[in-house]
């Protein structure tokens, strides 16, 4: 066997065994541990921007923290793989930057 093809070959069969860990780790850690997720935020120009820190491709915006929230539960609808109920997930707000004009961040 060529290397190229045993390299092709062990890196197919990596990818396999992380997803069945994944598979693995999300029944034996159970839903409520995976619906909690930390947001780092930022407020600029009337808007809170925010993004996940468990998965940087997930990013909301919205005028109040509140919405933001549920704007961060929504898009988790789009990631199965986070969570089985986006619907109910805490979201943990962190805050960065100045926050001058707006508002409450509860």
């Amino acid at each position: 066997m060529s290397s190229g093809l045993l390299l092709s070959s062990l890196f197919g069969l990596l990818v396999e065994i992380r997803c069945a860990l994944i598979g693995l780790g999300l029944k034996q850690i159970g839903a409520a541990a995976m619906n909690r997720f930390t947001a780092t935020v930022e407020y600029s120009s009337g808007w809170w921007v925010g993004q996940l820190e468990e998965d940087a491709g997930v990013i909301v915006q919205a005028r109040s923290v509140e919405q933001l929230r549920n704007e961060f539960r929504e898009a988790l609808r789009l990631f199965p793989e986070l969570t089985a109920h986006p619907a109910t997930a805490h979201i943990e707000i962190t805050v960065v930057g100045e926050t001058d004009g707006a508002g409450s961040t509860s």
